[in-house]
């Protein structure tokens, strides 16, 4: 998958989230976060391009976002994956976030994968 195809599903992911009530309060290189200002920035703007070119600088990445509850969510991203394994893992502060999450970013990929422009970029 090119990295276009990876940033669309992973911005249409991040945009359902916040749309359900996350915010993005971090973005991981692998090595290094965001720095607060540059996060602070692009959300303010509403482009999440940078946060999603920060997070794809090496193999992995991440972005984590917190709840209107405080609860967080992490979504841990590998790229060169297909849509559906681009995020291959989840972590949340508790067991409902974490769930709640899952089922946004599930719904989310399911649409996508729905869509034929989703597939794998030949």
């Amino acid at each position: 998958m090119a990295w276009e195809e990876e940033h669309r599903v992973l911005n249409e992911a991040l945009n359902d989230l916040q749309l359900n009530g996350y915010r993005i309060t971090g973005a991981f290189d692998g090595e290094d976060y965001m720095e607060v200002d540059e996060l602070k920035a692009a959300l303010e703007s509403k482009d999440l391009k940078p946060i999603l070119e920060w997070t794809s600088q090496a193999e992995s990445g991440s972005v984590t976002l917190q709840d209107e509850q405080g609860d967080r969510l992490a979504l841990h991203v590998l790229y060169g994956n297909s849509p559906m394994e681009l995020i291959y893992d989840m972590s949340a502060s508790n067991e409902d976030a974490l769930t709640r999450g899952d089922r946004i970013v599930s719904n989310c990929l399911a649409d996508l994968d729905d869509e034929p422009s989703a597939g794998p970029s030949m």
